[in-house]
């Protein structure tokens, strides 16, 4: 043990690292550590507020209702809307339902809309109950995309207004001592049902093509015209031009799951095992993605003939033209469709020419198919996703890889190569008039990852 004046000098300090450790604003708080309770509005994301704009976790929100007299005793249930996130709910502390998969199996039920029983015993007349509400969110803005909502009969209560939130996990947190007259988070107006399904002027509901438009708010200068709408185009994922100008779209409706395979096993990062690989077409479970020709006959800007090339794939994200017919990324394969005269009618059944993209994610699968200048087709791979690639009848070992890169195959000397690797979930690769190769990231604010050959 040291000197007493050692023992003063020591004890000066860490008080004044106490002291500089109280003093320490809660936004720099490390991500993952609970911060104190504080009030954010619902609907809304935590990420809209700049303190918890890069916090991914868990994080809990809790108001206080009052149960309206004439509520005693009937069927009461919690409406949540449009969720993108996993979810648990409590009312005074116990668990009433859930939605998507906790960590560390986490998936969110995306666009989800749910009803749960509020038990009776927890409804009473003139006593405030805790609602609150666990969630988990893994990239996404956190929150509430529109507020949660007590529903009986043809009356409710609209939960749209400041919650209590908090980051961290304490399931203690959805029990806690309720004060007689809480100050904050609390909610007690009963209004119409009907009036639920629009409790934010986030959610007003599906609009049509013309009305949608409306909406649109561009910058001085800029103008957005329709020229493809649903039903004739839904869920598109790639498009492209031809030489006659007509717009080749590739419609990704069997999206999220692909067809006539069974999941075996799926990890946190939401790559997925199939029990089985899918056969290439014609002999290939069928499934629900089309490519389509779009054309502007009279050249009012708007395209009014349609087309069918293709229909009945699995999971195809990309299409191109060229050498004598079409291309389609179909994976695990890259596809060949002879179309030598160019009627749009493929001329028989495809050829295989590279095979062993992966599948474990069809967020991330191989995409995005265009020519570069130097004659090869290009493409991008995503980032929960591997790589095995064999030219069919040449390759006795793959090529493997591992997430996001670009690559390039040339369709007469049959060379499949890893242009470079990196960036974000690569989605997209445009090349520029100098022959300079970009993607982009399909979630996030980062966009315009520029590709050097042999790169990371």
């Amino acid at each position: 043990m040291g000197s007493g004046n050692e023992v003063d000098l020591m004890k000066n300090a860490a008080a004044k690292w106490f002291g500089l450790l109280l003093l320490l604003p809660a936004a720099v708080l490390p991500a993952g550590q609970a911060d104190p309770w504080t009030t954010l509005r619902v609907p809304g994301g935590w990420k809209d507020n700049e303190r918890f704009a890069k916090y991914d976790g868990f994080a809990w929100y809790r108001c206080f209702v009052k149960f309206p007299e004439s509520w005693q005793g009937k069927k009461v249930q919690l409406a949540l809307f449009q969720l993108n996130n996993s979810i648990e709910a409590f009312v005074n502390g116990e668990k009433v339902g859930a939605a998507g998969v906790m960590p560390p199996d986490y998936r969110a039920a995306y666009n989800t809309s749910v009803r749960y029983p509020v038990p009776a015993e927890r409804i009473k007349d003139g006593q405030f109950a805790v609602l609150a509400i666990r969630v988990y969110d893994q990239g996404g803005r956190g929150g509430f995309k529109v507020a949660p909502a007590l529903v009986q009969g043809d009356q409710a209560m609209v939960l749209d207004g400041p919650w209590q939130f908090r980051t961290g996990d304490d399931v203690k947190w959805a029990a806690p001592e309720v004060p007689p007259s809480p100050t904050e988070a609390v909610f007690e107006t009963v209004v119409d049902a009907a009036t639920v399904a629009k409790a934010s002027s986030s959610d007003i509901g599906p609009l049509s093509p013309p009305d949608a438009l409306v909406t649109m708010n561009v910058s001085d200068g800029l103008k957005v015209e329709q020229v493809l709408t649903e039903p004739v185009v839904r869920q598109p994922l790639q498009m492209s031009f031809d030489e006659r100008g007509r717009l080749w779209v590739v419609q990704y409706l069997q999206y999220p799951d692909p067809a006539g395979l069974k999941v075996v096993s799926r990890d946190k990062f939401w790559r997925v095992v199939y029990d089985k690989v899918p056969p290439p077409p014609p002999h290939h479970f069928k499934g629900a993605d089309k490519i389509t020709i779009h054309e502007d006959t009279n050249g009012d800007g708007v395209f009014d003939k349609h087309t069918t090339f293709l229909e009945g794939l699995n999971i195809a994200t990309a299409v191109a033209r060229g050498r004598g017919g079409v291309w389609v990324l179909n994976p695990p394969y890259l596809l060949f469709y002879p179309d030598r005269n160019n009627d749009d009618v493929p001329d028989g059944d495809p050829e295989v020419h590279l095979e062993g993209f992966g599948m474990e994610d069809t967020h991330s699968v191989a995409n995005s198919l265009c020519w570069g200048p130097d004659g090869w087709l290009y493409a991008a791979q995503g980032s929960t996703v591997s790589g095995r690639i064999v030219r069919p009848g040449l390759d006795k070992q793959p090529v493997h890889s591992m997430g996001q890169l670009i690559w390039r195959y040339h369709p007469e000397t049959r060379r499949y190569e890893i242009f470079a690797e990196g960036g974000g979930n690569a989605f997209g690769v445009e090349i520029d008039s100098k022959g300079r190769v970009y993607s982009g990231h399909n979630g996030g604010d980062t966009r315009g990852f520029h590709y050097v050959q042999g790169g990371y």
